[in-house]
Parts: structure tokens; C-alpha cells; sequence
């Protein structure tokens, strides 16, 4: 292999870049072209306007009263992207592997995927438990088994299957998808970043202040979003001070009825106005029924801000209770109400989680998760 890495970077690209999956794709791109020893050759893949179209509006289903389309896991669109991407990579010379943000079918080159919750995960659990995570649970069945059929074949074929947590990969292994040798564990980073965090000393500690939780996923439901809005209400009912819940994500507000009057609803807004909520808030919170990572809880400390989630998924890897945050068990608001509560109020949790900033920054950035892509593609490819 050259010295330096000729590396496809494949991905089904929102308009404007920066916006597909959170900021995800985007910020990893820009961390391997930082690196010296990596050569990015842009592998975009898409569909055709109309297919796109078509599929939108025959995947269209109508979920807690508003709609919804699943048009990107209808089987035209998937053998579209798989179709855009062996096409790309054919007839592109001098690539020596390539990194597929998302599961699009087998090239033929050294393919390496970065992905985190798998339609294997989900068939498995539907299997166990007759229970479909909710991400998946308005997709027929035989739609999920065929995708998941299909991506395990892909998985098979790979070089490198790459996941944001610990508990994805030995997920992986546990069940059977993919072997110990060939799935790597590199984490993710921020994409909303708190240029200038408070120090302890600036915050403002008076008994009487307004407390400001914050909640930031699109996935409003499956994060528990519903959750958290009948917590900070139960909150409010039991202090004299004020409180108010950002909520960030959903494109419209998801919840039956008008939004309450202590809820600031943003909408699906930029980072930068997600860094400029967390620097005002005292908790964020995602107390999601399934989190293959989490992105939202890594900004959190990288902020300083203590975080509230599930004892579930990839979350435990992240908070340190009784140091940066707390971990509920249950679904239960009261439970998550008492919690947001207690962390909200202190002062030794804030004071560690802003101590703990630079170890956050460094471990959860996007430079060190292409440096860690970018070391295994090399052994692998040797």
C-alpha cells in the first residue's frame, strides 16, 4: 500500500453538507483531510430527484398525528444508494479502500463502515423481546429482516466495521454479526462545541434563579423526550423558583396540544444555536429507551454542563455518576423528575463536570477518531 491513504469517503449527503446526521459525516471528513497521511476522494452517493420524490410519498405514514416517511429504507432507495456507490467506486482510479458513513452494500475495494445502531440490533431484539425499537417500529417487519439480511451480507464482506461505543461493538460480536477480529470501537465527537465554557466561579448559584434543563434530539420519543417534559413539570410543581426546558430537534413540536408555557420549543436549529443553549443551561438530558452513543451527552461535558440519562445502551460509558451526571433505571418522569432536580442543584457535580472539560474535549474529538480510523485501516489494509 502507498504511504499515503487514498481513502473513498462515501455518504448519502444532506444539502448542506454540514446538516446530514447531526453534523456527523461532516466533521469526520474534515478530521481525516487534517490528516497528513490520509488523501480524501469525495465518493457522494444519491438518488435521482424523482426516485427521491416518488419514494417520499410512498413511504409516507402518520405517527403521533403528524407525518412521517420512511422513503429512505424502501428497498428502491436502498438499491439506488448501493447501485450510486459500486458505480462510484468502478470508476474511480487509485482508491486503496474505502469508508462508508452508513451500511450501502459491498464494493470492490477494502470497505470499512462507520455506523452505529443496526437493523441486526433491531431484528434481534423484535425477535427476544416481540418488542422493535421505535426508531424502526412504523417499518413493516419484512422490510427490517430483508435490510437486515442485506446488511449483514454487507458486514460479512467488509474489512472493518467501525462503532461510535463499547456496547455496540461486543453487541456485534455477542450476537454473532460480526467477529471480535474485525469490529473496532473508535467512539464519535461533538459537533456543537461551547467555544468559551463558564468557569465554576461564573455561574450563577442564587437559591432564587431560573433552572435550565436542556433536551436536544429529532428522535423526540425514542430519546424520551416525552418523558422530559412531564418531568420538569412534576419539578416545577415542588420548588418556588422558576424552570424551563429548551427542547431542540423535532422540526415541529411533537407532543399533542400547544406547547407548554415552560417549554422553549427551538425546532431543528444549527449547532451553533445548540452551543449557545448549552451554555446557559444547568442540566441537559436524554433519557433515551436506546442510544447507540449519544452525541448530545458528549457536548454536554464538553460544555461542563452535567448530564441526566438511562442506566441503558452506551450511555454508562459516558457519565460518571455522582461525577458528571446520574443514570435513572426506569421510564418513569417522577424518577427522571427527582434527578434533573438534584443534579440541576449541585454544586460539586457542576464544579467536576467543568474540571473534567479538557479530558472530555481531548478523549471525544473528531481528530481522534480519525487518527484511530485511520491507524486500523492501515493494519488492516497491510
Amino acid at each position: 500500500m502507498q504511504e499515503v491513504l487514498n481513502l473513498g469517503y462515501a455518504c448519502p449527503w444532506d444539502t448542506p453538507r454540514v446538516r446530514t446526521w447531526s453534523g456527523t459525516p461532516w466533521h469526520l471528513q474534515q478530521a481525516l483531510e487534517a490528516n497528513s497521511g490520509v488523501e480524501i476522494v469525495d465518493l457522494p452517493i444519491s438518488i435521482s430527484p424523482v426516485l427521491k420524490t416518488i419514494a417520499r410519498v410512498r413511504g409516507l405514514y402518520r405517527e403521533r398525528g403528524q407525518w412521517q416517511s420512511r422513503w429512505h429504507y424502501t428497498p428502491a432507495v436502498v438499491n439506488a444508494y448501493r447501485k450510486s456507490l459500486q458505480s462510484q467506486v468502478s470508476d474511480t482510479m487509485n482508491i486503496d479502500a474505502v469508508l462508508s458513513v452508513g451500511e450501502f452494500g459491498s464494493v470492490a475495494k477494502p470497505l470499512f463502515i462507520y455506523q452505529d445502531f443496526s437493523f441486526l440490533h433491531a431484528i434481534r431484539l423484535l425477535d427476544e423481546t416481540g418488542i422493535i425499537p421505535s426508531q424502526f417500529a412504523a417499518f413493516p417487519r419484512e422490510m427490517i429482516r430483508e435490510r437486515a439480511a442485506r446488511q449483514q451480507e454487507t458486514f460479512d464482506s467488509a474489512a472493518g466495521i467501525f462503532t461510535m461505543s463499547d456496547w455496540d461493538a461486543q453487541a456485534h460480536v455477542k450476537h454473532g454479526f460480526v467477529p471480535s477480529e474485525k469490529i473496532f470501537n473508535v467512539g464519535a465527537g461533538f459537533n456543537a462545541m461551547v467555544s468559551t465554557p463558564r468557569t465554576f466561579e461564573e455561574l450563577d448559584r442564587s437559591s432564587s434563579r431560573e433552572r435550565r434543563v436542556l433536551f436536544v434530539g429529532r428522535d423526540f420519543y425514542r430519546k424520551g423526550g416525552d418523558a422530559v417534559v412531564e418531568a420538569v413539570g412534576l419539578w416545577r410543581k415542588r420548588v418556588s423558583y422558576p424552570v424551563r426546558l429548551t427542547v431542540a430537534g423535532p422540526r415541529a413540536w411533537p407532543m399533542d396540544g400547544p406547547v407548554p408555557a415552560f417549554v422553549n420549543f427551538l425546532s431543528d436549529v444549527p449547532k451553533s444555536t445548540i452551543a449557545s443553549e448549552l451554555s446557559m443551561s444547568d442540566v441537559s438530558t436524554l433519557p433515551s429507551h436506546f442510544e447507540a452513543f449519544g452525541i448530545a451527552i458528549v457536548e454536554s461535558l464538553a460544555a461542563g454542563i452535567p448530564f441526566v440519562g438511562r442506566n441503558v445502551c452506551a450511555m454508562p460509558e459516558l457519565v460518571d455518576v455522582g461525577k458528571t451526571g446520574h443514570l435513572v433505571e426506569t421510564h418513569d418522569p417522577e424518577e427522571l423528575s427527582v434527578a434533573l432536580e438534584r443534579i440541576a442543584n449541585d454544586d460539586g457535580i457542576r464544579a467536576t463536570t467543568i474540571e473534567r472539560i479538557p479530558q472530555v474535549v481531548q478523549r471525544f474529538s473528531w481528530a481522534a477518531v480519525g487518527d484511530a480510523m485511520t491507524k486500523t485501516m492501515r493494519e488492516r489494509l497491510a
